[in-house]
């Protein structure tokens, strides 16, 4: 667990191997993600049926891989970010530009892929984000072969697990027979193909307890993992599985998926060296209320050029805020420039998040202007997870459905979710 050897992704003989203390770590990496799901009509309640299916969906993403620190258990944090993405929501629909694109996640995993957490996974995650997918994308990135002698057959449970902070978690496992079907080359030229399969299992839940929702899924994995001297060259994987959603022991809903993915490599840079992070704290890669507030009362010097003569008065401010970090829009002051102005000049960290949505109240009390101490920051909630919707369904359609499946899509002030 404290080892600091480095990972180097690759196939020597047909055995994974470790580089020796001191080696670099991997470089930054492009790959095309192309998933397909077929889902079948779902058991639900009435106001979540019609948008469960049947019928077929397909996502279509560039993404990065970027180290970006090393942990003090010799674990590496990566950041994973959707340069570009599509989607289709039905089979006879156009391909859209997907919301994940521009986002980013951390993923965290040891040197032999085992994956150890997700930060940022509410970002991303859940309807209307567009990464429902979620859970498959993880063993696309993140293979954790076990070491294969040439020949032979190797057994290994892989386990991947999928946790938003203080929401949900969930752990996928595979139960597979690892075999090296190819191994050639050597040097720069070594190649080998990894085929394995077995049965699929998931096991979870909601961690907000009133909710009291449990989530099952059984179902069988194959995947093929092509590696070079560069490392995963390219991964499919094929699962057919019945998702399951209970509340308070009651079956609530279930949906039986067939999930096709593949991930192509298409550029390996140049290997970089890290640095070792002793803290692990979350990157800032997303707005929260801490960083908001910082802002907000900043405006309090701006706030001083403007007449603050007259009776009390309360201003309920809106301001949208986009990814660049500028004001977009203000609510609440159109008849009062002077503060108007003050506020479209607030500069905001640069994000990956959509627009932000943030709320505070300015005060004219005895001749000054007063910012409120604490500003609210909306995010959309995560919504429903692991059941897929199939079609270009109205925004009340899915908030009824998402309501009827006890994840509502209401927006939360919520920073910790």
């Amino acid at each position: 667990m404290g080892s600091t050897v480095r990972w180097v992704a690759g196939v020597l003989a047909g055995v994974l191997w470790s580089a020796p203390v001191g080696a670099v770590d991997p470089a930054e990496t492009l790959y095309q993600l192309e998933i397909q799901v077929r889902v079948e009509q779902a058991q639900a309640p009435p106001q979540a049926r019609e948008v469960l299916g049947p019928g077929a969906r397909s996502l279509s993403a560039a993404i990065s891989r970027r180290p970006v620190r090393r942990f003090r258990d010799g674990s590496i944090g990566y950041l994973i970010r959707f340069e570009s993405a599509l989607e289709t929501l039905s089979a006879e629909a156009e391909a859209q530009q997907s919301k994940l694109q521009g986002r980013t996640f951390e993923l965290r995993s040891f040197e032999d892929g085992e994956v150890l957490d997700i930060q940022h996974g509410r970002q991303i995650a859940g309807w209307g984000k567009g990464g429902d997918l979620m859970d498959l994308m993880l063993p696309l990135l993140s293979t954790a072969p076990p070491r294969i002698p040439k020949g032979q057959k190797v057994h290994r449970r892989v386990i991947w697990p999928f946790r938003i902070k203080q929401d949900m978690r969930w752990d996928n496992a595979v139960e597979a027979e690892w075999v090296a079907a190819e191994m050639s080359g050597r040097g720069r030229h070594r190649r080998s193909v990894l085929e394995y399969s077995g049965p699929w299992t998931l096991k979870g839940r909601d961690l907000h307890r009133e909710r009291q929702l449990r989530y099952s899924g059984e179902g069988d994995l194959r995947g093929v993992a092509e590696f070079d001297s560069q490392g995963l060259l390219r991964h499919r994987v094929e699962l057919e599985r019945t998702v399951s959603i209970t509340v308070k022991g009651v079956p609530l809903v279930a949906q039986q998926q067939v999930l096709k993915a593949e991930l192509v490599r298409t550029r390996a840079g140049v290997p970089q060296v890290l640095a070792e992070d002793e803290v692990g704290v979350p990157l800032p890669r997303y707005l929260d209320v801490d960083r908001v507030n910082r802002v907000v009362q900043s405006v309090s010097v701006g706030l001083n050029d403007c007449a603050a003569d007259g009776p009390a008065h309360t201003l309920p401010i809106q301001i949208t805020v986009d990814g660049g970090g500028a004001v977009r829009e203000v609510e609440g002051v159109s008849t009062d420039q002077c503060i108007h102005t003050a506020l479209l000049g607030l500069r905001f960290p640069e994000h990956d998040g959509p627009d932000a949505l943030i709320r505070f109240t300015v005060f004219r009390r005895d001749g000054t202007l007063l910012v409120s101490p604490i500003a609210t920051l909306d995010q959309p909630a995560v919504g429903p997870l692991l059941i897929h919707p199939v079609g270009d369904w109205p925004t009340a359609s899915l908030e009824a459905a998402a309501a009827a499946m006890g994840r509502p899509l209401s927006m939360t002030t919520d920073p910790q979710q």
